[in-house]
């Protein structure tokens, strides 16, 4: 309804707001951690400032509270557990921001020393996670079997662990892949199980992501009525996606629901 949009936008005018409160609390609990002799924990203040910072998208500022968390952890020699934990979350948040700055190079170099250290520490939810990373940098980069080999990797631990949010997050991301390499079928069935799992946990966005690439996937074979379809339900996903910064950031284009549905029609010369 009108008046539920109206809400909607209210909520996304404000969300800034609170991410500017959020920062600035983080910078004053940093002032006082600044204090404390406990470096890990000045770390992890400063990366959480980054992490604020990349949420407003002020990458530029991200990558620099991740380099000086990067170096805070890279000095603690005392507890080299912390040290290297430390330094794979920082590398990772590096990584995360030089590729949304367009620089795919550093962000993998990154990505892949942040894998070598949660590999050292047997961090079975960190090797997942920094796979499904590089995974989409190498779709971004049109690098399907690297990205393939990420997604194979990462979705091995997801099931081996029954973590169904991290599943659906690949399969999701791997049906937009499969797609892109002609593998309609493939991608059918990828998106098809993934938005069965998203739905099952009430993650709306992974839904609203898988159903797109089926309706793409149906427009792609010319079945423009099973098209629409998906692409009717992927809009409705993204109606209970709850706003802000809790929702999943590998499918965060609110646009593409709709983008979509209006190809659609361009196309059949509905517009």
């Amino acid at each position: 309804t009108a008046t539920t949009e109206i809400y909607t936008l209210s909520l996304h005018d404000a969300l800034p707001i609170y991410l500017g409160r959020a920062l600035q609390h983080h910078l004053k609990s940093l002032q006082l951690w600044e204090q404390v002799k406990n470096v890990a924990t000045r770390a992890a203040s400063t990366y959480a400032i980054g992490q604020l910072y990349a949420l407003q998208r002020n990458f530029a500022r991200a990558i620099e509270f991740y380099q000086k968390a990067l170096e805070l952890d890279q000095s603690i020699t005392d507890d080299l557990r912390a040290s290297e934990g430390g330094q794979a979350r920082d590398l990772g948040g590096l990584g995360g921001a030089h590729l949304a700055q367009g620089q795919p190079d550093v962000a993998l170099g990154e990505y892949e020393k942040s894998l070598l250290l949660r590999e050292h520490t047997q961090d079975e939810v960190g090797v997942m996670w920094t796979l499904l990373h590089m995974g989409v940098l190498h779709t971004s980069q049109h690098r399907p079997d690297e990205a393939e080999k990420a997604f194979e990797r990462s979705l091995a631990l997801a099931e081996s662990r029954y973590d169904q949010d991290t599943i659906s997050t690949i399969l999701a991301l791997r049906g937009q892949l499969e797609l892109d390499e002609g593998k309609v079928d493939a991608a059918l069935a990828s998106a098809a199980r993934a938005a069965e799992l998203a739905v099952s946990i009430e993650h709306f966005d992974t839904v609203a992501y898988a159903r797109v690439v089926t309706g793409r996937a149906h427009q792609k074979a010319e079945r423009a009525a099973e098209a629409r379809a998906a692409y009717e339900d992927a809009i409705s996903a993204l109606g209970k996606v709850p706003l802000g910064p809790a929702a999943e950031t590998f499918f965060d284009n609110r646009r593409a629901p709709y983008l979509a549905m209006v190809d659609l029609l361009a196309g059949q010369g509905n517009l």
